[in-house]
């Protein structure tokens, strides 16, 4: 199928946001293994920012910051899942965010997400939902939707077989409707469809596509993944390691939830290569399907991740809270029409600058106020890099991160700032120093030994954080000062 949109001046939008990604672990990004070939071959046709970074550590601040240009200290959402309470929904509402999905509605593209992550990340678009949600959008084969028992026994079967037959059978159950779930190939599958739809319309779209595969549990990979990135050495057994954590809360979560499944600590690593493997196989078999249908050519594709994880630091599992650089430093990775080729920038970016970039692309105009820059005048130096990042934990009462330079701080006022609901396990001290180009994985607390360096970053930290809660009373002042004028 061929088709041509023929609206001059307008362009298509893929957001793929992989949870919980870091970025050394794509060979984009110099890792030793293969575990992304497509995406480091796509990333030769666009830019691969290697400094970017998120602006939080749990899902909810950060697709909320991809997704409006906002810090989470400006638009307010600073918690996640069921901690995001009213009192941050309030201030949500009240500082005017708005999301790419609602400002190019607006514009007249239809918004599609492959999502399940729901409440006020569904505003603004046409269609949202998992899978077997958006079945009634679907020209896909239904037949399994009404037995999900067997749907579900098929993906086991799909998952445990053997390597030789595994692209047989893939091809034979997506042909019965086999992929409904939360795994990438459904994920892509329904996503390519939608499209498909969409072009028929003659109507330019918005996609963002959330996948869950590269988050913990690591247990859903199938096989012939697995079998790509075996692990070297076993080492102790989860329950082992367990035994060293001391709070039972976080024991518990990681027994049952993270590492359920999973019998050593040398395996964690592994599975989550082929986990990434697995959803570079698909993100290929989508694109082949945009080119197929005749749109790559007028679509930019932004491929990111809302954190990364620390997944085994100091022997132990700690997951993805916390401010190091495996949770914060994750890809970013642009291609497109109007998209310099085969350029790595190394400037620092992050998740609020993505915003801005997309509306410049599409040409979409707006008074909108963001927190970010344009990422592609940044690639070709026509506007000013930054000097430094400013992070926000969202596991911790206070805690932030700077990077500037060579150098990275993480800071609390106090202990019972710094302090987690699981008795400080994503803290190492009240105040960390790093010098992240020669301690990457920040082994090394210099912040005893480098005062004067701890001084000038807690200075710019207190400067960036007073900029965006400065930025929010602003916003919520203007807001309650047009109420007024109604009354």
């Amino acid at each position: 199928m061929s088709v041509n949109l023929g609206m001059a001046g307008k362009a298509n939008v893929v957001i793929v946001i992989f949870d919980a990604l870091r970025a050394r672990n794509l060979s984009t990004y110099g890792y030793s293994l293969e575990t992304d070939p497509y995406v480091k071959r796509l990333s030769k046709e666009g830019l691969v920012f290697e400094n970017f970074y998120a602006t939080v550590d749990q899902t909810d601040p950060s697709i909320t910051t991809i997704m409006s240009g906002r810090h989470p200290l400006t638009h307010g959402i600073l918690r996640h899942g069921a901690e995001v309470t009213r009192k941050y929904l309030l201030v949500y509402k009240m500082t005017g965010t708005l999301l790419l999905s609602e400002i190019l509605r607006r514009e007249g593209y239809r918004t599609i997400a492959v999502d399940w992550i729901g409440r006020w990340h569904r505003r603004g678009y046409d269609v949202y939902g998992e899978p077997d949600k958006l079945a009634e959008h679907s020209s896909q084969p239904k037949l399994l939707l009404k037995y999900p028992k067997a749907r579900r026994l098929l993906e086991e079967v799909l998952i445990h077989s053997p390597s030789i037959l595994y692209p047989h059978l893939y091809g034979f159950f997506k042909r019965v409707g086999v992929f409904w779930g939360k795994n990438a190939p459904s994920y892509f599958n329904i996503a390519l469809d939608l499209v498909r739809e969409t072009v028929k319309e003659g109507k330019h779209f918005l996609l963002l596509i959330h996948l869950w595969d590269t988050h913990t549990p690591l247990n859903k990979i199938p096989r012939y993944f697995l079998e790509k990135f075996k692990p070297r050495e076993k080492g102790e057994t989860v329950e082992e390691m367990a035994k060293r954590i001391k709070n039972p809360l976080w024991r518990k979560a990681v027994l049952e939830y993270h590492l359920k499944g999973i019998k050593y600590v040398g395996e964690v690593e592994p599975r989550y290569n082929a986990a990434i493997s697995y959803v570079d196989h698909y993100l290929k078999e989508f694109i082949e399907g945009l080119k197929e249908l005749n749109i790559y050519d007028e679509t930019y594709i932004v491929l990111t991740a809302d954190h990364g994880d620390n997944l085994v630091r100091n022997g132990v599992f700690i997951g993805h809270g916390g401010l190091y650089q495996d949770v914060l430093k994750v890809p970013l990775i642009i291609v497109g029409p109007e998209v310099p080729r085969g350029v790595r920038v190394r400037h620092l970016a992050q998740h609020v600058d993505l915003l801005p970039t997309v509306l410049s692309l599409l040409g979409v105009k707006t008074n909108y106020s963001h927190d970010g820059l344009n990422l592609v005048e940044l690639a070709r130096g026509e506007v000013e890099p930054r000097e430094s990042i400013l992070a926000v934990s969202s596991t911790a009462n206070r805690r932030y991160a700077i990077v500037k330079e060579d150098y990275k701080l993480v800071y609390s006022p106090t202990l019972e700032d710094a302090m987690d609901k699981y008795s400080g396990i994503w803290l190492n001290s009240v105040i960390e120093l790093y010098n992240i180009k020669r301690d990457p994985y920040e082994k090394e607390n210099l912040a005893p030994v480098e005062p004067a360096i701890v001084k000038e970053l807690e200075r710019e930290l207190g400067r960036l954080v007073e900029t965006y809660m400065r930025k929010r009373r602003l916003l919520i002042t203007r807001k309650l000062s047009l109420r007024r004028g109604k009354t």
